[in-house]
């Protein structure tokens, strides 16, 4: 049966892990943003036998517009940036897709793609490589892109300071 002190220290260690600081970089966060609503911060960090290899931050964001959108922000060793294409590019998924589309943006002074899908709905990933980041939002089908670009406009230089 383990002691009392025991316990404690599993548990204190326990919250330790679950702080939103654990493994985050001091300067990349989903931070609380004026006037929207804000879900609770969800972190995970990745840590292994060889130290902390990065963070994973995750928040359901509300704008005084009525925009919802669920914002994620990755980084650190573990989690890898994508190389997207050239800005200007646009396409889609095919003959054989479901009428999804993309185009690589700038958004922030970052490279990145919008995508949209008539049932998945709108995604912005979103590259900010320099501050060792990939920011995501997603929306569902009925939120027009420009809402989820101005929204990411808002976030970025907040959650990504470099």
């Amino acid at each position: 049966m383990p002691t009392r002190g025991f316990c404690a220290m599993l548990a204190l260690l326990f919250m330790a892990c679950l702080s939103p600081r654990a493994g985050a970089a001091a300067d990349v966060s989903l931070p609380e943003v004026r006037g929207w609503e804000c879900g609770e911060p969800r972190v995970i960090s990745f840590d292994s036998v060889s130290g902390s290899q990065g963070f994973w931050w995750e928040r359901d964001y509300r704008t005084p517009e009525g925009t919802r959108f669920k914002a994620t922000l990755m980084g650190g060793k573990g989690p890898k940036y994508y190389n997207q294409p050239a800005h200007g590019i646009e396409s889609d998924d095919g003959p054989f897709g479901s009428g999804g589309t993309y185009e690589t943006i700038m958004v922030g002074g970052y490279r990145a793609v919008l995508e949209t899908h008539p049932i998945l709905g709108v995604s912005l990933a979103v590259n900010a490589s320099d501050a060792g980041c990939v920011l995501t939002l997603e929306a569902g089908n009925w939120t027009p892109p420009g809402e989820i670009i101005g929204a990411a406009e808002i976030l970025l230089p907040i959650a990504v300071k470099k």
